[in-house]
C-alpha cells in the first residue's frame, strides 16, 4: 500500500484498486464474440460448401449459353452471394434468415 501527500499535506493511503466491473464484463464479451463470429464464418462456409454442390447439380444445357461449364457456373454463383453478402436481392434479407424461417414451416 502506498502513501500519498494531498495539496493540504495530509497523508492518505492509497486504497486497493480493484478492477474496473467493465474488466470482469469486457473480456467474457470479447470471448463471446469472437465464439459467435467463428460460428458465423463456420455456417457461412458450410453453406458454401453445399450450395456449390447444389448449384453444380443445377447445371444444364440452358446454362450453356451464358457459361462455359458447370465450374464456371458455380463460381459465378459464389461470386456473386459474397458480393450480395448472403442476402436475397430482391429483399436485402439474410439468406440464413430466409433458411431458418423455411426450415421450421
Amino acid at each position: 500500500m502506498k502513501l500519498h501527500i494531498t495539496a493540504d499535506k495530509r497523508e492518505i493511503r492509497d486504497f486497493l484498486k480493484l478492477p474496473s466491473a467493465t474488466s470482469f464484463i469486457r473480456e467474457p464479451l470479447n470471448e463471446s464474440w469472437k465464439k459467435i463470429i467463428r460460428k458465423f464464418m463456420k455456417e457461412k462456409e458450410e453453406f458454401l460448401k453445399n450450395e456449390k454442390v447444389r448449384i453444380g447439380k443445377l447445371y444444364s444445357t440452358r446454362h450453356r449459353k451464358s457459361f462455359s461449364n458447370k465450374d464456371e457456373f458455380v463460381k459465378w454463383f459464389e461470386n456473386t452471394i459474397k458480393s450480395q453478402n448472403f442476402k436475397c436481392y430482391y429483399c436485402d434479407t439474410s439468406i440464413f434468415n430466409i433458411r431458418s424461417l423455411i426450415d421450421t414451416s
